[in-house]
């Protein structure tokens, strides 16, 4: 086969994806746009802040993070609804077939056996769980704080990380490519907007991500369009370097963002967490299973911390 019609064979395979890709990118901004006007206007027009008088009494905890968290899921719903219905996403929203119960189980173990190993490793290098997650508990916390962190996470965290990972990334991707392809392409594209090399996996991407994520869309589109409209090599050559910058400075910034080996693992946790919720859906067609996994991660991640580190600051 030619270079030229290896060119246009590239193309056309990687046209949809990038344009799905583009669609993506879009509904995140949107995203982002929603969550600057609930966290400046809306949740202190309500009183509730982070931090604040809200968040100081266990009994009113559940109360104010239900209403803040509720606040910024309400729009985010809004916005994934709004984009599955005009483009068409199909949503698996049925329950798990009685074949599926073995992947439900690796769904819950799976995230609980990567806690545990980063846990371990972490208490071999002198590096606390708790440094990792970016989240602590002071000695007085009593068992009704934990269970109330426990059910804020999972009530904000599960929801935004299967709408953003699971509806969002690989329903769309899904449409244009096979079930494997698009489990490779969620965790690339979840793990660089959601996974960072210290804390937990963000529920919602930065600002700052969603953009650099759409340069690279839009390099992409670049590169597509040298290698498709020119005949002079150094001209497709040039036409690809954006993709070629864009990756390595990606790849660069995360190494250097990484210091110790519990750091590393735990990056590589996450992006095995988003993996396996994107195997699971792929092999289930249900919301319900990649659910599963992100609460056993943010559950396990959470008793981790309450239970082995309480008094441990971060």
């Amino acid at each position: 086969m030619s270079l030229q019609s290896n060119r246009r064979t590239w193309g056309r395979s990687t046209r949809p994806v990038a344009a799905e890709l583009a669609a993506v990118i879009v509904a995140l901004v949107a995203l982002s746009v929603w969550q600057y006007v609930a966290r400046e206007f809306l949740i202190p027009a309500v009183g509730f802040a982070p931090g604040g008088p809200g968040f100081e009494a266990v009994d009113s905890l559940l109360v104010a993070g239900g209403i803040t968290g509720g606040l910024l899921l309400v729009g985010v719903v809004a916005v994934v609804v709004v984009y599955t219905r005009v483009r068409n996403v199909a949503v698996g929203i049925a329950l798990p077939s009685t074949d599926s119960v073995p992947t439900v189980v690796a769904a819950v173990l799976a995230p609980v056996a990567l806690v545990t190993a980063t846990k371990l490793v972490g208490t071999l290098t002198g590096t606390t769980y708790s440094a990792l997650l970016l989240r602590s508990y002071g000695p007085a916390a009593t068992v009704e704080h934990f269970v109330s962190m426990t059910i804020l996470t999972l009530f904000v965290g599960v929801p935004m990380l299967v709408l953003v990972c699971q509806v969002l990334v690989q329903g769309s991707v899904r449409r244009v490519v096979d079930g494997d392809t698009a489990v490779a392409l969620t965790t690339l594209v979840g793990g660089f907007l959601l996974v960072d090399a210290s804390g937990g996996l963000d529920v919602l991407p930065e600002f700052g991500r969603t953009v650099g994520a759409g340069l690279f869309v839009a390099a992409i589109a670049v590169a597509l369009y040298g290698t498709e409209r020119f005949e002079r090599s150094w001209v497709r050559y040039l036409s690809v370097l954006p993709v070629a910058i864009l990756l390595g400075g990606t790849v660069v910034a995360g190494i250097a963002a990484v210091e110790t080996v519990p750091e590393v693992l735990f990056v590589g946790v996450k992006l095995a967490v988003i993996g396996v919720a994107a195997s699971t859906y792929d092999r289930t067609d249900s919301l319900l299973v990649p659910a599963v996994v992100y609460a056993s991660f943010l559950a396990s991640s959470e008793a981790v911390v309450y239970v082995f580190e309480i008094g441990v600051q971060s």
